[in-house]
């Protein structure tokens, strides 16, 4: 191995003098600032095993091979923590190679950093047009994406929305479901219209959020006249302040729907 050795240290020389001395000073502040990528780029790997190879290994199990993997067998008590703790790792990669990106920018450019085009330091901090093996330009792109289509704070909650044009399973789920909570929308507007007679007004829907129980059950006052349809679900308030709480067929068959959306969306997300 005494190639490798010498063209390390041909590398260090080059490193030492002229305008490779002057990039070198310039990235050594990024360099410093720089985690464990490579131990990163694996963690984050594991995050990402699929569900195929999982039920492909599940198959093999049965047939007698390995167990299916640990991350499809483990229950996670703490889903939020460990969501949390995923997207710290992933934010923390997508950083350490933009900066590996802007220590390249040091580096790039034959004219302003002359290096041997033909020794190990070329092939380490040029790009292929440059006749270097670091693959800039398009590592640029690719971290330009995530950038654009990953909300870090959204995904740390635990909240995190694909961009519309990333998954199209989810993005079909959202219109089902902008559909549904349109015709929940119309229908409240068309019986307050023309069968409660009523303000628009007094029409409240409850437990509208995606983890509520007994969603959309219909708030109206106690003196609204409503059908025989209405089946009444509670109430709060005396006398005249009374409030009563209904369900009706049609609200029920949307809500019906709706969790079934909610559930496919959930799905969609994780894919």
């Amino acid at each position: 191995h005494k190639h490798d050795i010498t063209r390390r240290c041909d590398a260090v020389t080059e490193l030492l003098s002229g305008s490779a001395a002057l990039a070198l000073s310039e990235s050594l502040p990024l360099m410093s600032k720089l985690p464990d990528v490579e131990r990163l780029l694996a963690r984050v790997h594991s995050m990402g095993y699929s569900e195929s190879s999982s039920l492909s290994s599940s198959s093999s199990s049965s047939l007698g091979g390995k167990n299916p993997h640990p991350n499809t067998r483990a229950v996670l008590y703490e889903m939020a923590t460990y969501t949390k703790r995923k997207v710290e790792d992933f934010v923390k990669l997508l950083q350490a190679l933009r900066r590996c990106v802007d220590i390249g920018e040091c580096w790039r450019g034959s004219s302003s950093v002359e290096v041997d085009s033909a020794g190990l330091l070329c092939r380490v901090v040029k790009g292929p047009s440059e006749g270097g093996c670091f693959p800039m330009e398009q590592l640029d792109q690719e971290l330009q994406w995530f950038e654009e289509n990953f909300d870090v704070q959204a995904a740390k909650s635990g909240h995190y929305e694909p961009a519309p044009g990333v998954n199209a399973e989810y993005d079909r789920t959202c219109e089902a479901l902008d559909d549904v909570y349109a015709q929940l929308e119309q229908y409240r507007k068309d019986m307050c219209s023309s069968v409660l007679h009523c303000s628009a007004s007094a029409w409240k829907y409850i437990n509208t959020k995606p983890e509520s129980r007994d969603k959309y059950y219909i708030e109206l006052p106690v003196n609204v006249r409503v059908p025989p349809e209405f089946v009444i679900k509670g109430k709060r308030g005396k006398g005249v302040k009374q409030v009563n709480k209904y369900s009706t067929p049609t609200v029920a068959e949307l809500v019906t729907k709706l969790e079934g959306l909610l559930d496919a969306q959930k799905t969609a997300k994780q894919c």
